[in-house]
């Protein structure tokens, strides 16, 4: 609408239309915080620091025990139950780490056409491009979606965020845990590692165009009219 009004030609519209739609996921609103499915995302693992342990840690939450024998997930190995707050340069390299693999792992995931009779596979950016999407090579009826979608590469880096987000999973715990976790044994440096943590995700979040429409790229496509 405001394109025709400033004298720009919106045949072109469409195609990049369907480009964002591709993109948006089904046109979903995340920025509401709504529709979040983190029952796909993976976890934060990493390795126990310490020699002679070793361990496998898995992060799915800031927080975990009941009652007053709540804790923080990254306060302790579960298996050596030796402090983790001393290593907080790897912890933040390790996240680091996983934030790139997430965005790797989206960036070179393969396209599969949606026909399953077909379910033809390719690595390969097809630029053939239909009011309907990306048109299949090999059967040319069914669309070629992105196996690993924007949406997902967004939920894994917010679900990242809520693991390390330690006011909001505080504020939903009872008086008596919060004031155990405020006041318990090296609390400030727990709030402050998790600082660190949080303000990392929020960078790459900050790099995630999934909620934004630019309207530049929109207009890219369009001529000035006569």
């Amino acid at each position: 609408m405001f394109g025709v009004i400033r004298g720009l030609d919106s045949s072109g519209y469409r195609s990049r239309g369907v480009l964002m739609n591709e993109y948006h996921d089904d046109n979903e609103d995340f920025s509401l915080g709504l529709n979040y499915d983190f029952s796909r995302c993976r976890p934060f693992t990493f390795n126990c620091p310490y020699d002679g342990c070793k361990a496998e840690i898995e992060i799915r939450e800031a927080l975990q025990g009941e009652g007053l024998d709540i804790g923080f997930c990254l306060g302790e190995c579960q298996k050596c139950k030796r402090s983790l707050i001393r290593y907080g340069a790897y912890l933040i390299n390790r996240l680091h780490l996983a934030q790139n693999s997430a965005i790797e792992e989206y960036y070179t995931s393969s396209f599969i056409c949606e026909d399953i009779v077909c379910a033809y596979r390719t690595r390969m950016h097809v630029l053939n491009w239909s009011r309907e999407g990306v048109h299949c090579p090999r059967c040319h009826i069914g669309i070629m979606r992105r196996e690993k979608t924007a949406r997902m590469l967004f939920e894994q880096q917010s679900f990242f965020r809520s693991l390390f987000d330690l006011p909001k999973a505080i504020s939903e715990c009872k008086p008596e845990q919060q004031k155990k976790l405020k006041t318990c044994r090296d609390a400030e440096k727990i709030f402050a590692l998790h600082a660190s943590l949080l303000g990392i995700c929020d960078e790459y979040l900050s790099r995630n165009d999934f909620n934004r429409v630019s309207l530049a790229y929109l207009f890219a496509s369009m001529r000035t009219g006569a």
